[in-house]
């Protein structure tokens, strides 16, 4: 974890600070709240969610010559943050089925700062948010989520700002039926 962290500022050992190149420490303090909490919304806890985003930095990084001259360089970026979820998913898998394979019974994790109540909500969310179409889910979590615009949610999906209204439109009224709310008109 350390060594992310001093990679991502530009450490590297018995050299010290080196120069990020041109754009990237931007994109980087712009970006890594949002990142974040799509990694969180997208069912990883609070330390995987921060390996996982700094996972996906450390490779911006690497490639920023690329990314920065990519025609949209946050879908590539947002191209690498789903893989490095899905990667993130596996190994949890595969851990769990190593661990599961030792043991009678699993022990329960329940992060000790988040209350029971507030893991119930969040799995009862995940679970509504899992039940939608993929790019139903998608378009929420980058617009409600992540905090990004109409415009930008569609830029990042190759779609119109119509059909992420759509999106938006269909995702809310299944999610108000999913949790039982008020219909949505």
């Amino acid at each position: 974890m350390k060594e992310i962290s001093q990679e991502i500022e530009g450490e590297v050992k018995g050299v010290g600070p080196l120069p990020s190149p041109s754009g990237f420490e931007d994109f980087f303090t712009g970006n890594y709240d949002r990142f974040h909490r799509f990694a969180s919304m997208r069912g990883l806890d609070h330390h995987s969610a921060e390996d996982v985003v700094h996972q996906v930095f450390l490779e911006v990084l690497r490639r920023w010559d690329q990314v920065s001259s990519a025609d949209q360089p946050m879908a590539y970026a947002y191209a690498i943050l789903k893989m490095r979820i899905v990667d993130s998913h596996r190994e949890r898998s595969r851990r769990a089925a190593r661990e599961l394979a030792m043991s009678d019974i699993p022990e329960p994790s329940v992060p000790a700062t988040e209350s029971t109540q507030a893991i119930a909500h969040r799995e009862v969310l995940n679970d509504a948010l899992v039940s939608l179409p993929e790019r139903q889910r998608e378009t929420v979590l980058l617009y409600y989520v992540m905090g990004y615009s109409g415009r930008e949610v569609a830029e990042l999906l190759g779609v119109s700002e119509a059909t992420v209204s759509g999106h938006l439109l269909r995702a809310r009224r299944s999610l108000a039926r999913i949790l039982r709310l008020p219909a949505i008109r």
